[in-house]
């Protein structure tokens, strides 16, 4: 059994201390302590053999894995090339375990750490090209230096899903100090249980970035479980339909969410688009999406007062329940960044494609609380 290793051959580096018969033996696994030991050892293993690590850089350090002794060129940085030829094939039952590719954890309070981009790139690539929908990210704080991309595959909704998930918002955090799109993403894309943070040292540089930007159609998408802070938006999006937020706190992000209407989705007047709602050509919908549980708290930004706005949508049948908007306080006199030159700080502003497009209608609001806010709720077509 490969995942049995209480009776896996203990490999050195010196190959005098093993048995040769029992180097063939392809029922007995290998093991090894780290990944560097073993694609540094000189033993010349046969393919199809299973090796085992106790970790990836060191033992217990949540990287170990099983592995098959293979021909040919590494396919990705998960499978690891071996000094004596062929690769390590990385045992990948179900979920990925980012540890396992490589992952390095930073120390609680640290704004900069190893950077886990690369690494989680990669992941995403495999995951969208094998189906491998599921990447468990377990405890820790995870560095990124520069954006993470979800592949583009216009296949409709039977896009294979990216789904990020920790282990609680206490317990795993996805954290950078860069002005970066941190996470791009398309069709059923999740993200569950965790937070994510803008972690520049200072009062400026925390309010850069985007926490989750859409690069296309984002439908089936689910949000759920988060503590999201100090981006200058949390989720930004421009075409969805049918997704899901729910469990979310937006802290001191100067815009929680923005469903814009337009390409330039940062434009703060949020410009009508050329084409009418639904229209095949650069139009808008943001559609039948769900928001539950979400409290928006504009936090102590900045000089200039507190967050801009909790939520921004054009959008049509969406519904919203237990919604929270606190500590939005900036009077217009600031300049915005988020929002229209002028316009104070909002809780909720609903509108739809503007004066040329299609009304906004459909949405429902069963419960909305409002606190230290100079505008509550604001409807526009």
């Amino acid at each position: 059994d490969a995942n049995d290793t209480s009776s896996a051959i203990r490999v050195a580096d010196d190959i005098n201390s093993t048995n040769l018969s029992l180097i063939n033996d392809l029922s007995v696994p290998y093991e090894f302590d780290n990944v560097a030991l073993m694609t540094t050892s000189t033993i010349t293993l046969p393919v199809s053999k299973v090796l085992t690590t106790k970790g990836y850089y060191a033992i217990n350090d949540g990287g170990g894995a099983n592995y098959t002794q293979t021909a040919g060129a590494t396919p990705n940085i998960g499978s690891p090339a071996m000094s004596q030829g062929g690769y390590a094939e990385l045992e990948i039952l179900g979920e990925i375990i980012p540890k396992q590719w490589g992952a390095q954890t930073s120390a609680v309070g640290t704004t900069t750490g190893f950077d886990n981009s690369t690494i989680a790139q990669a992941i995403y690539n495999y995951m969208t090209t094998n189906g491998v929908g599921l990447c468990s990210w377990g405890n820790g704080r995870y560095y990124f230096a520069s954006n993470v991309n979800q592949p583009v595959v216009n296949d409709g909704l039977g896009t294979n899903p990216v789904y990020n998930v920790g282990t609680g918002i206490n317990s795993t955090e996805l954290f950078t100090d860069q002005n970066i799109d941190m996470f791009t993403h398309q069709d059923n894309f999740a993200v569950i249980s965790m937070s994510v943070r803008q972690a520049g040292a200072d009062g400026v540089t925390k309010y850069t970035g985007v926490a989750f930007r859409s690069n296309g159609l984002c439908r089936k998408c689910r949000f759920e479980d988060l503590d999201i802070f100090f981006f200058k938006f949390g989720n930004l999006q421009r075409y969805s339909l049918w997704n899901v937020f729910s469990k979310i706190f937006y802290n001191g992000n100067l815009c929680g969410i923005k469903l814009a209407r337009n390409n330039d989705m940062e434009d703060v007047s949020n410009p009508s688009p050329p084409d009418p709602w639904n229209d095949p050509g650069d139009s808008w919908y943001h559609n039948a999406n769900s928001f539950r549980d979400i409290v928006c708290n504009g936090g102590k930004a900045l000089s200039g007062g507190r967050g801009e706005i909790g939520f921004w949508g054009a959008i049509q049948g969406c519904r919203f329940s237990e919604i929270t908007a606190q500590n939005y306080e900036r009077d217009g006199t600031i300049p915005n960044q988020t929002i229209p030159l002028g316009q104070v700080s909002t809780g909720m502003q609903i509108e739809g494609g503007g004066p040329t497009s299609t009304n906004a209608k459909g949405n429902t609001i069963t419960s909305f609380y409002i606190e230290r806010t100079f505008k509550g709720l604001k409807v526009t077509d």
